[in-house]
């Protein structure tokens, strides 16, 4: 469990570099805020890595309804397959299936 959540870690802060290097791209001179769309894929792999279906299930349906595409939210589930293992992350593509059907 503890590796698990190390893996997590490094995820968010990986996460966390990468809205940073988008923001100095971006022009902006100060790093101030995560915005919406960050905040929700970043939620996204914390549930993924904790294996919180129930959480996960809602923060899928409330990305798609905030306007994040399915292939984004594909994109940080292949990308946590990466740190967290296939099992959670089938599990989670598995979910963000149901959830796109039943919308």
């Amino acid at each position: 469990m503890k590796e698990a959540k190390d893996q997590g870690w490094a995820l968010v802060a990986k996460l966390m570099k990468e809205e940073e290097n988008l923001v100095a791209e971006s022009g902006q001179s100060d790093y101030s805020e995560l915005n919406g769309r960050f905040l929700s894929l970043l939620n996204i792999a914390v549930f993924l890595t904790n294996e919180d279906e129930r959480a996960l299930r809602q923060q899928f349906e409330a990305a798609l309804l905030s306007g994040i595409s399915v292939h984004e939210i594909m994109e940080t589930i292949q990308h946590c397959a990466l740190l967290n293992g296939f099992p959670p992350s089938l599990k989670a593509m598995s979910l963000l299936k149901e959830v796109v059907d039943d919308q």
